[in-house]
Order: C-alpha cells, then sequence, then structure tokens
C-alpha cells in the first residue's frame, strides 16, 4: 500500500508540475469541490471533525490561490466577479464549518461546480484554438 501511495504521489507532482495553466486551474477546482464533497460525506455522518476542518482548510488554501492568480487589470470586470465568488464561497466554507451546517457546503460545491464547467469549456476552446494555430503553421527547412 505504501509503494501505491508513492507512486500516486510521484504521479500527482508530475502531473502539476508539466501542466498548463488552465490545466492547473480545473485540476484547483477538482480538488476544492473533492475536499467540500468528502467534507459534506463527514459531516452528515457527524464524523472526525478534525479530518473536517484540514479538508475545509485545504479549500480555503486553494480559494486564497485562486483570488491571488486574478489578473484584475487584464481580466476586468470578469476578475472583479470571480473574485467576488471566491469570497462568497470562502464565509460559506467558513460558516458552513461553524455551525456544522451541509446546506452551505453543497452550495459551496455547486457554485464551483458551475465554474469549473465553464473553465472546462474555455480551457478546451484554447486548446483547439493553439491544436488550430500548431497545424497552420509550417516549418520549413532551409537546405
Amino acid at each position: 500500500m505504501d509503494r501505491q501511495k508513492t507512486a500516486l504521489n510521484s504521479y500527482t507532482v508530475t502531473s502539476i508540475a508539466t501542466a498548463n495553466r488552465g490545466k492547473l486551474l480545473i485540476m484547483l477546482y477538482e480538488a476544492a469541490i473533492r475536499h467540500i464533497q468528502e467534507s459534506i460525506v463527514l459531516m452528515a455522518d457527524f464524523k472526525n471533525y478534525a479530518k473536517i476542518n484540514e479538508k475545509l482548510k485545504k479549500v480555503n488554501d486553494i480559494l486564497e490561490e485562486l483570488i491571488a492568480s486574478l489578473n484584475k487589470k487584464e481580466g476586468g470586470e470578469l476578475a472583479e466577479r470571480l473574485e467576488s465568488i471566491y469570497l462568497y464561497v470562502f464565509d460559506l466554507i467558513f460558516k458552513s464549518n461553524a455551525n456544522k451546517n451541509i446546506e452551505g457546503l453543497k452550495e459551496a460545491s455547486t457554485l464551483l461546480e458551475d465554474l469549473l464547467s465553464a473553465w472546462r469549456v474555455a480551457v478546451e476552446k484554447e486548446n483547439d484554438n493553439l491544436d488550430k494555430e500548431m497545424k497552420n503553421s509550417r516549418f520549413s527547412v532551409k537546405s
């Protein structure tokens, strides 16, 4: 089992190190959603509040990273709106954890899932554009 965990950790580190910005963003959203969903299960079973706190702390760390990565100068209104959503989710997580409120966690998860869907479409479109650019570019070798 220890060998499997080491292999998984190596795979995760390699995936992160080789991912482009869009893929990293998707990975952050997926991790945040996963931690929220796991917290909901634990909270529903009234189990291991220390583990819930740990998972929700990871979500907060991800939200802080998402906020820090916003480029308000280039992103303008979209960046401002994303920041507002991230701060709202942060608040939902905090209050839900303090009050052991599953509904707030569900709302936070739904908001992040909606954003994840939008980012997946945007990243796919960007990747398609890059593929087209690569196919349309011609490389010639002069002898």
